[in-house]
């Protein structure tokens, strides 16, 4: 990606994207190459940020043209490895998940899904993360609160069909500062039962016939994220 200041001022920019955040000066009229070596790796479909002091903040989306947002081969150790694109991911959960998706805990509160999720891949981990914004409306009074929420979970392979599902979900992050202290408890078993929904049924991957046909009786060996992608080692 590149940027341009096209002002006649030097200018403080900062940009996040994958979780990662930095700044550079850009000197009027400049421009500035940001990539790989800037540690920012951008797959297809990225939410990028960009925002200085004075300016509004902008929100661009990488394109989504990806040349291989799945691919199988030979693995070296042995078996087979399905590498599956964060892009690919995304759009599975697309297709799965519709919002908007409601959940009421007693007569206390309301949540609500409005989304749909962000995928996060990191490398190294061996599991999928995402993002869940949640928008909660207290009954009896009029407090709305936007809860910010990251969850992950576990592919697991369904070797009768060559199906992968999400499982083993988990929360690993939830915003609630601006929630009551009383409330607390009520909201997270909430929020757990509301995520439970949404992933639960997420096919995140279908082998075809003729590639069921070789990998059906192979186990599942491992799966890392690496590279950017989901690996997955049949043996």
């Amino acid at each position: 990606m590149q940027v341009q200041n096209t002002s006649d001022n030097e200018i403080l920019l900062w940009v996040e994207a994958k979780e990662k955040i930095d700044n550079f000066k850009l000197q009027p009229h400049g421009s500035k190459d940001i990539g790989w070596a800037q540690v920012f790796r951008f797959d297809a479909n990225d939410a990028v940020f960009l925002w200085s002091e004075g300016y509004d903040t902008l929100r661009l989306m990488m394109p989504g043209n990806e040349l291989s947002p799945w691919r199988l081969r030979f693995a070296k150790e042995g078996g087979l490895l399905l590498s599956l694109s964060q892009s690919f991911i995304q759009d599975r959960v697309q297709k799965e998940i519709k919002p908007p998706i409601e959940q009421s805990y007693s007569n206390i509160v309301r949540a609500s899904v409005t989304e749909v999720p962000q995928i996060i891949l990191r490398d190294g981990s061996n599991r999928i993360y995402a993002e869940v914004p949640i928008t909660t409306y207290w009954f009896n009074t009029s407090m709305k609160v936007i809860v910010k929420t990251r969850v992950s979970f576990v592919p697991e392979y369904q070797q009768s069909d060559g199906k992968f599902f999400a499982t083993n979900l988990q929360l690993d992050d939830v915003n609630i500062d601006l929630v009551p202290q009383q409330w607390l408890s009520d909201l997270k078993s909430l929020i757990n039962q509301l995520l439970i929904r949404i992933f639960k049924p997420v096919e995140i991957f279908q082998l075809d016939k003729s590639l069921l046909k070789y990998a059906r009786f192979f186990n599942v060996r491992g799966v890392i994220v690496h590279d950017g992608r989901l690996e997955v080692h049949f043996l």
